[in-house]
């Protein structure tokens, strides 16, 4: 699993968190997540997208650690949202129950724009 960071353009509050590779329960890099979405909390993080449209398998320990951030975040005013996943990580948000919890998007343009503005779910690209 790989993991990149990135400002979203011409948005200082938003962070793109981009996922790639295999975010599986037995992935030998799964521990780097936590520590990483630490030190994005510690900052002045406001908003996070996280970009899933290159994760090939994606577990309960990771989607765990993502929840924990997406609380941190909205108890600060802040929130996160998917964007991008492709089917088969579709299918695991939804048997673990956190597509209610956390909205997903299309594409990362669409997630971008859906924090800066009111979240509705009225969102032609929301899925």
């Amino acid at each position: 699993m790989e993991t990149i960071v990135s400002p979203a353009p011409q948005s200082i509050d938003v962070k793109i968190l981009r996922i790639e590779g295999d975010a599986g329960d037995c992935s030998r890099e799964m521990g780097r997540l936590e520590p990483l979405l630490d030190n994005l909390l510690a900052t002045d993080l406001r908003y996070l997208v996280v970009d899933l449209a290159a994760v090939s398998d994606i577990g309960c320990i990771a989607l765990s650690k993502l929840m924990c951030a997406v609380i941190l975040l909205r108890g600060t005013g802040g929130d996160m949202v998917f964007a991008a996943a492709q089917d088969s990580t579709l299918e695991s948000l939804k048997s673990f129950g956190v597509e209610k919890m956390v909205h997903t998007y299309a594409t990362v343009e669409a997630a971008i724009n859906a924090v800066r503005g009111p979240i509705t779910g009225s969102s032609a690209e929301r899925l």
